[in-house]
């Protein structure tokens, strides 16, 4: 289910400062796959 990172750059001219965020695909496959797994 691995994709492609996707980078994205903003530059507010305010510091070094970064983050780094992660997200899931929640399409209708990924949902399929995952449909059975319980929390």
């Amino acid at each position: 289910l691995k994709g492609k990172e996707i980078k994205i750059i903003v530059d507010l001219n305010l510091g070094k400062e970064s983050a780094k965020v992660w997200t899931c695909d929640l399409s209708p496959e990924y949902v399929k796959i995952n449909a059975h797994y319980r929390t």
